[in-house]
């Protein structure tokens, strides 16, 4: 078995195996540590030093859509109004054009009579 004498104090081949897993243990811990430490100080200076980025050009182009779109929606409404006066129209029309076609029936009739009246007058056989 391996012997180690270190300051008067021997180490068989067992305690050293504990000793140096123990010793690289502490060091990994403490290299793992100095640099998360490095880190936070990292991020610590890049969280002071951030500023936020500028969005009034958005700002601004949210106010124009948005005038656009109050814009378009009254074109609409008017657009809409229009169409329902023409439909008004349209409908008065229809009535319009009944009328004379009831008319011109009406017409028509009186001017069959009239005709078979003056026909039938014995007067305008001569």
């Amino acid at each position: 078995m391996a012997e180690v004498d270190v300051g008067g104090v021997k180490f068989k081949g067992g305690k050293i195996m504990v000793i140096l897993t123990a010793l690289t243990t502490f060091g990994g811990s403490l290299w793992g540590g100095f640099e998360f430490y490095k880190d936070y100080l990292d991020m610590k200076g890049q969280i002071t030093e951030y500023t936020a980025p500028d969005l009034s050009g958005f700002d601004k182009r949210l106010d124009l859509l948005q005038q656009e779109v109050t814009m378009l929606q009254s074109e609409i409404s008017m657009i809409l109004e229009e169409v329902e006066l023409v439909a008004d129209v349209a409908k008065e029309l229809k009535e319009v054009i009944k009328d004379i076609e009831v008319d011109m029936k009406q017409l028509e009739t009186d001017v069959d009579k009239q005709i078979k009246k003056a026909l039938n007058n014995p007067l305008s056989k001569m």
